[in-house]
């Protein structure tokens, strides 16, 4: 069963080796930035998620509040974690809108996706997510969705 909870510097350490995976992973698409004992912890702009399952590290994301709404800057999902159909990626976006919605009391969602990350896209397009941004081939695009 997975279990999401916000990440603390207890967690530092897997978070970290899910994000240095996902890097490491031919099949991954984006490079995310390692946290630090100070960017870790949560702040009134950020807040960091891990999702564990069986106690294991599955995967993790950011939330971060800027301008009236959520962004989505990072949702990282291990390795050995995507190829076991258990939609983690899925659990942890309807996780991210829940918790906009609820606890940052926020009624917009945003994300920047890679041009070239074709599972995200759908991933986002089947949750609701809207193209609002023309595709960037350095960049990629921004979808977001009302909540």
């Amino acid at each position: 069963m997975l279990k999401i909870n916000i990440a603390t510097t207890q967690d530092l350490e897997i978070v970290n080796q899910i994000i240095e995976a996902s890097n490491n992973d031919p099949g991954g698409c984006h490079k995310f930035p390692l946290f630090d004992e100070s960017s870790i912890e949560k702040t009134d702009t950020y807040v960091n998620f891990i999702a564990r399952d069986r106690n294991q590290g599955a995967g993790c994301f950011t939330l971060r509040r800027e301008r009236g709404i959520a962004s989505l800057d990072m949702i990282c999902v291990h390795p050995k974690s995507r190829n076991q159909n258990k939609h983690i990626g899925e659990k942890i976006l309807r996780y991210a809108i829940k918790y906009t919605r609820e606890c940052m009391k926020l009624k917009r969602i945003e994300l920047l996706v890679q041009n070239d990350n074709v599972n995200a896209i759908g991933l986002f397009k089947k949750a609701g997510f809207e193209t609002f941004d023309t595709p960037n081939t350095d960049k990629g695009f921004s979808m977001g969705m009302a909540i």
